[in-house]
Order: C-alpha cells, then sequence, then structure tokens
C-alpha cells in the first residue's frame, strides 16, 4: 500500500502508528462503494498486512485472492496490484512495512533460497491466520495504540508476530516451518548475558533492538529470538521487571516523588509506572511504599 496521498484513493484514510528503523505500523481504513475493480496501485515497501474487518480481493495478474481477517497478505517492494472491493462497506486493518535487510534476515532463517530473491523476498503472496498470529497481531497493534509504550516494547512484539506469521505461511503449504539457530549453546548465553549488562547498565535509557544489537555485536532480529528463548521472557518484559525491581528498593527507603521515580526508571510518566508496578506486584507504589516499615520501625520492633 502506497502513502503517497497523490495517488491514494480518496475512500482510504491512513494513520500512522509507529515509525522505526525496523517496522513502521499504519493503520488503513478503505470505506470503498462496491467496484467491479479499482485502479492499478503499488507497494512502496515489503509488507505484511492484516484485515481486521471487511472484505477485498486482490488481483496480481491473473490471481486473485479473497482478503478478510482469516487471511494475511504479503506484498513485495514495487510490487503491483488492484483491489476489488465485492460488497459495500471498505475494510480495516494494518499495514506492517519491513525494513529490507531485518525482513530477509527473518525469511532466510526459515528458507535459505531468499538470498536469491532480492527483488521479492516473499515467496508467498498470502497465507491462513491461525489463532497464534491473530493474537500476535492484536498484542502488537495494541502496543502500537499505546502512547506510552517505548520503541523496545513495538519491535519485541513485532518480532514475535513476523516470527509468527512466516511460520504459520511456510506451514500451511507444507514446507518446512524451523528457524534455522544460529551459533554454538554457549555463544547464545553469552549474547544474553551481554544484553542482560547492557539493559543494567542504563536500565531507564529508551533502548531498541538496533541500538542494543550494535552494542552486543549482534543483528536484531537474533537478539531478539535468542534473548528470549535464553532468558524466557522478552527483551522488554525483561527490561519492564528489571525497572520496577529497583523501583522497590526506591520505594522501600521513602521515595516520595513518584511522577519523578517514574521518569527516572524510563517510564513515560507517573501512570504508566502506577500501572505496570500494580499489576507485577498486585498493589500500587504509593501503597506499597506507606506500609513498607522503615529502617527505625524495624529497629523498634525488634525491641518489642
Amino acid at each position: 500500500m502506497s502513502e503517497d496521498r497523490t495517488t491514494l484513493p480518496s475512500s482510504i484514510r491512513l494513520r500512522r502508528l509507529f515509525t522505526g528503523s525496523l517496522v513502521s505500523l499504519i493503520d488503513y481504513c478503505c470505506r470503498s462503494p462496491a467496484e467491479s475493480c479499482g485502479g492499478e496501485e503499488l507497494a512502496t515497501s515489503h509488507q505484511v498486512i492484516f484485515t481486521r474487518r471487511g472484505v477485498y480481493i486482490k488481483q496480481t495478474g491473473r490471481q486473485h485472492v479473497v482478503v478478510e481477517p482469516t487471511q494475511v497478505v504479503f506484498y513485495n517492494r514495487n510490487e503491483t496490484y488492484r483491489i476489488i472491493h465485492p460488497v459495500s462497506g471498505g475494510d480495516e486493518g494494518t499495514v506492517v512495512a519491513v525494513q529490507s535487510d531485518f525482513l530477509f534476515e527473518i525469511l532466510t532463517g526459515f528458507d535459505p533460497s531468499t538470498s536469491k530473491r532480492e527483488l521479492a523476498p516473499f515467496a508467498v503472496g498470502h497465507a491462513p491466520v491461525d489463532p497464534a498470529v491473530l493474537l500476535a497481531y492484536r498484542r502488537l497493534h495494541r502496543a502500537s495504540n499505546a502512547s506510552c509504550l517505548e520503541t523496545l516494547c513495538i519491535e519485541d512484539a513485532a518480532v514475535s508476530l513476523l516470527e509468527t506469521v512466516i511460520c504459520s505461511a511456510y506451514r500451511s503449504r507444507g514446507l518446512s516451518a524451523t528457524y534455522s539457530r544460529k551459533g554454538t549453546a554457549k555463544t547464545r548465553r553469552d549474547l544474553a548475558e551481554a544484553t542482560k549488562l547492557v539493559l543494567a547498565s542504563k536500565p531507564g535509557a529508551d533502548h531498541s533492538l538496533e541500538a542494543i544489537g550494535r552494542a552486543v555485536n549482534a543483528s536484531p532480529f537474533h537478539l531478539s529470538r535468542v534473548f528470549r528463548s535464553e532468558i524466557g521472557l522478552p527483551i522488554h518484559q525483561y527490561l519492564l521487571r528489571l525497572r520496577l525491581a529497583l523501583a522497590l528498593d526506591r520505594l522501600a527507603d521513602g521515595y516520595e516523588n513518584l511522577s519523578t521515580l517514574a521518569l527516572e526508571l524510563g517510564f513515560s510518566n507517573h501512570s504508566h509506572f502506577s500501572t505496570a508496578f500494580r499489576q507485577l506486584f498486585g498493589i500500587s507504589p504509593s501503597k506499597f511504599r506507606d506500609a513498607f516499615p522503615r529502617l527505625g520501625e524495624i529497629e523498634i520492633l525488634a525491641r518489642m
């Protein structure tokens, strides 16, 4: 889908949710009336498109594909196509535009022959959406609509979604859906530990997969997969728990200004911090602080 407003049909509205160095997310809303066939369109990037509601037909040459919420569609950059709306009402969904090198690394891990398709890395044009893909898409869409969430959170969710949807696409065609692991057990563990050190050294920083990858000499996709496999958590969730563990210590000392503490630890605001704290510990930061005995109180209790 092109974002060029000079060629975009008047019936389509776009809303950019996230722009990153690895992926960009754009929500679209099409209110086209029923028509036999629209004009020719051009995909300006490698894209994975998820439909939330409605139905349309993608026409590429002589191939016609019915697209609705149970189908995901893949577009190679510079691919031309036409859209047919069989019924009025249009459709809505999300465009996940993927940076070329990032996409090639993901696809090559599943299909080494991708390296021979430089202009058209996606070997398939569509695939059924299984439950795991639906859930991963909804998690990413929710994350990208939450202004309080950071780049790292959205990129981690995007990696999970892309990996899941590509697995599903290969599996639906009876092909191997196993990603080839890279490195020995020791190098993978060392990479995870090096990543933990980067995060612990600057827990309040606005990290990104690309920046962390440069620091530990690993590609963003490889880094994300290895960390999740070795540590058992996505990178952004590990960082969140680290920040909240640090918050416990500060609150136990009676830290008063929760807004300042939230910003120091990397949260966007007081509300974001309080919500995350309550979800993990089952109590608000202020209630934990007020209920936690101070050192002087502990000494008094010890003498009783």
